[in-house]
């Protein structure tokens, strides 16, 4: 396993962005916000993009 925790979906713009919340639980617990967006390159290709940020100290 490599890790535990849960995602929510916090906003959808429909075929745009979808944005979330990852919570991390266990030794590494943390809260990030995290992203999806989409583009039509053409017909048949559309190009995702995902990020997200967060802070963790320092072990």
């Amino acid at each position: 396993m490599v890790g535990n925790g849960e995602q929510e979906i916090k906003k959808l713009t429909e075929g745009e962005r979808i944005d979330t919340e990852l919570r991390f639980k266990g030794m590494f617990a943390s809260v990030s916000p995290a992203y999806m967006t989409t583009e039509a390159v053409n017909d048949s290709i559309t190009k995702v993009k995902w990020g997200m940020s967060g802070h963790t100290a320092y072990p």
